[in-house]
């Protein structure tokens, strides 16, 4: 295992212990911040990935490429724009998520 793939798996646990010891130590269920804190873990997970591929970039790979599960088609990491638009896509997202995280705390 990379060292990148070890500090993502700890960031996600640390992440879903953080929500799960707030919500036993208040003693109620927060369905709104569990499903927060699941799609940013999600989220970061696609980030890593993403700048995973990113020693994979070639200008001949495809823009679109078929999906692995399910049915269309999707942007591929491994083209240059592909890979810009995957990572700022992702990045704002995860941006959205974090501040829905902490309004979710407060």
């Amino acid at each position: 295992m990379k060292k990148w793939q070890s500090v993502l798996r700890l960031a996600e646990l640390i992440l879903l212990l953080v929500v799960i010891l707030r919500q036993l130590f208040l003693r109620q269920f927060d369905a709104e911040l569990t499903t927060i804190a699941i799609f940013l873990d999600v989220l970061l997970e696609l980030w890593f990935l993403a700048l995973a591929c990113a020693g994979q970039i070639s200008s001949l790979e495809p823009f679109w490429i078929p999906k692995r599960i399910g049915v269309g088609i999707s942007v591929n990491p491994k083209n240059p724009l592909g890979f810009w638009l995957t990572v700022i896509g992702v990045g704002v997202l995860i941006i959205i998520m974090v501040i829905l995280l902490v309004l979710a705390f407060i």
